[in-house]
């Protein structure tokens, strides 16, 4: 299904702001209130933050890039410069990638322990696979 950039930079407000609302919605909660529920807020904003990454991924425009834009007018300048082409696999890239990818693991098994089905972990993965791809390029290239 392709959908036109204009209808995904719309979702990805959207998402942005349904994130806000979780924020605002937890940062409201009281301490006392039931773990599950704090879990359960959390949960949803890192779901919300999760899909908003997917897609800028996909090609939609970060929402934060587009306010600041609006706002700057013709003083805009991107957020950030592209990271040079030698330095997407370098050692320090390379031994982040893995550190993000032990610290999936490790949450993951941490989460399993407690019995915390949809935490932290699925955040950390997601992570993880997109340092993965920065260093070593999309799954299965080097099979080619």
């Amino acid at each position: 299904m392709n959908v036109p950039n204009e209808e995904l930079d719309r979702w990805a407000r959207e998402v942005r702001q349904v994130r806000a609302w979780l924020t605002n919605i937890s940062d409201r909660l009281p301490a006392t209130a039931p773990e599950e529920m704090l879990q359960m807020a959390l949960q949803a904003r890192t779901k919300a933050h999760d899909m908003l990454r997917a897609m800028i991924r996909a090609g939609a425009e970060d929402p934060m890039e587009a306010d600041r834009r609006e706002r700057l007018g013709e003083s805009y300048q991107p957020a950030a410069a592209p990271v040079p082409i030698e330095l997407l696999s370098s050692p320090a890239a390379r031994e982040y990638a893995a550190a993000i990818r032990a610290a999936a693991v490790a949450c993951r098994k941490m989460e399993a322990e407690r019995g915390i089905g949809d935490g932290y972990a699925e955040h950390l993965e997601d992570v993880a696979r997109a340092a993965e791809f920065e260093v070593y390029g999309p799954a299965g290239l080097g099979e080619q």
